[in-house]
């Protein structure tokens, strides 16, 4: 069986544009985002840069209406996934970033690293299948 590549990514756009059809204009859930983030990385990798530039600029937007990066959910882990997929677009295609300023922890993340609060936490084990013992990780 011969999957039709284009026939595939034609649906996924037309499935996101549906779905934005049903947004409310000021709120765009984390599953859209995610996908219209997914359909940028698909075009950073295998597609042209024009299509990459349409997706990214329809996630600056919709990522804008949520109110920036910082409101993203699924605990920081859909900022991460946008934050990668603009690095790692503009390294291999050599472009400007869309968020150019962005880190892949928001700034109270950071904060707390940096605080005492974060000494305080119990240490994380690992087991090591060298030699067959757990392993504290430690900063």
């Amino acid at each position: 069986m011969k999957i039709d590549l284009l026939n595939l990514r034609c649906k996924a756009v037309q499935a996101i544009n549906d779905a934005l059809k049903y947004q409310p204009p000021d709120r765009v859930n984390d599953a859209l985002i995610g996908a219209i983030a997914k359909m940028g990385s698909y075009e950073a990798m295998y597609g042209d840069m024009a299509s990459y530039s349409v997706h990214m600029r329809g996630l600056t937007r919709a990522v804008g209406m949520r109110g920036g990066l910082s409101m993203l959910g699924l605990n920081g882990l859909l900022r991460r996934i946008v934050v990668w997929i603009d690095r790692n677009a503009a390294f291999l295609h050599g472009s400007a970033l869309y968020y150019p300023g962005a880190t892949f922890a928001p700034a109270w993340d950071q904060e707390l690293i940096g605080s005492s609060l974060f000494f305080i936490l119990p240490p994380v084990f690992f087991h090591s299948p060298v030699d067959d013992r757990n392993v504290a990780l430690t900063s």
